[in-house]
């Protein structure tokens, strides 16, 4: 039986906008004829506030994460009046006048740990309790995925090398991946102990249909459970996001639809693999081109998502609800990137030239801007403009307030 694999690293390249890989690194036509109201706020003057002997992000407010051409790590409060400096990160590729093929980066998701992997695989602990970490790898990862205690990340490389990585002491363990029949992509954690994976495995006798099957990995025994299937016509290739409680994945098609097929866009169920579909979000979505991105708000049956090209002119963002088989546009001309529940803010970016692989600005000339898009009580977004000097977008999280 022939094996499909699904790859999320092709995604991100696919008219090279950044698709979260680490974030996948994961269009659409411009508008719907519903209209929200977006309140724009003036760009502030940011206060760059430096600490030379201490260079941690510390704050007493919520704060975004990016990183800047010099390849700085910067902290920037949701209101954007403070940007705070924090350490510049000590690989070659950062500072070198050609941008690097790949950046595979992420924060943990108590927001107190970053981590990347360039010339060579580090964690950095933002707030400086804990010294920086580097795992030696004999791959370049291009796709890592925090555990829900952020105590370690799975990473998997081009060659399907695949190791847990302790991030308290760097050391990295190899998983057992010969013990599995077949390869797969990484979605997200189940559990501390549990990976879900995905594979894509066509229908014995046909050369057009297709099961999407979701698996739970044993990190310690290497060994796949079948979780669920959903099967699907045509060949579309379709890739999942888990949700933050790891109980949850939003499955939908990625491929580009020049020809007319059924969207495919559903959930399954990680505890009992029960499929649930959303016809009135599909027939909303069906004639748009690809979904280029989902992001989960935390605790919540709520995504953002993003479709279309920048470069295009059709690039959407859309609110998604998925208890009322729901959706909405939120802003135009912006990619989502993360949605903090706490706070009900969604980080959106722009760069008119484009970004490339791992989120990369393609010109250094041409930074990328990041937005803060509170929400209020109907969800019309308030957007503010953070920075206009972020360079690297895969990186993007937020890190808390800092306790007294």
């Amino acid at each position: 039986m022939q094996k499909h694999i699904i790859s999320r690293s092709s995604l991100s390249l696919k008219k090279t906008l950044l698709l979260f890989l680490c974030l996948a690194s994961i269009s659409f036509s411009a508008c719907s004829s519903t209209s929200i109201a977006i309140h724009k706020t003036p760009a502030p003057t940011a206060t760059a506030t430096h600490a030379p002997s201490a260079p941690f992000l510390v704050s007493s407010q919520w704060q975004v994460a990016y990183i800047d051409q010099t390849g700085t790590l910067h902290g920037v409060t949701l209101d954007g009046k403070h940007d705070q400096t924090g350490k510049q990160i000590q690989d070659p590729e950062l500072t070198s006048q050609q941008s690097p093929g790949f950046l595979c980066s992420s924060i943990s998701p108590d927001g107190h740990t970053f981590s990347m992997d360039l010339s060579q695989f580090m964690t950095i602990d933002i707030r400086g309790v804990t010294p920086d970490r580097l795992a030696s790898l004999q791959f370049l990862a291009y796709e890592s995925f925090w555990s829900p205690l952020g105590d370690k990340e799975a990473v998997l490389g081009g060659d399907y090398d695949f190791y847990i990585i302790n991030t308290r002491d760097g050391n990295p363990v190899r998983i057992p991946f010969d013990n599995l029949t077949h390869r797969f992509n990484i979605v997200g954690w189940i559990d501390e102990t549990h990976l879900l994976i995905e594979t894509e495995t066509l229908v014995p006798g046909s050369s057009v249909n297709v099961y999407y099957t979701a698996e739970s990995l044993n990190i310690a025994t290497g060994k796949a459970t079948i979780i669920g299937s959903l099967y699907h016509a045509e060949m579309p290739q379709v890739a999942g996001f888990i949700s933050p409680d790891g109980k949850t994945v939003f499955i939908f098609d990625v491929d580009e639809q020049d020809n007319p097929f059924q969207l495919v866009l559903a959930t399954m169920n990680l505890q009992t693999g029960q499929i649930t579909q959303y016809p009135h979000i599909a027939a909303v979505l069906q004639n748009k081109d690809v979904i280029t991105n989902a992001v989960w708000k935390p605790g919540s049956q709520e995504l953002v998502l993003t479709t279309g090209f920048q470069e295009n002119s059709d690039l959407q963002t859309w609110i998604v609800h998925l208890d009322t088989d729901s959706i909405t546009p939120l802003v135009a001309n912006q990619f989502a990137t993360a949605w903090n529940a706490e706070t009900n803010t969604i980080l959106t970016i722009s760069a008119n030239n484009g970004m490339g692989d791992g989120g990369i600005a393609v010109d250094r000339s041409d930074p990328i801007t990041i937005y803060a898009n509170a929400l209020d009580a109907q969800e019309r977004p308030t957007s503010t403009i953070l920075t206009k000097n972020a360079y690297f977008t895969s990186n993007l999280g937020f890190i808390p307030p800092s306790q007294p």
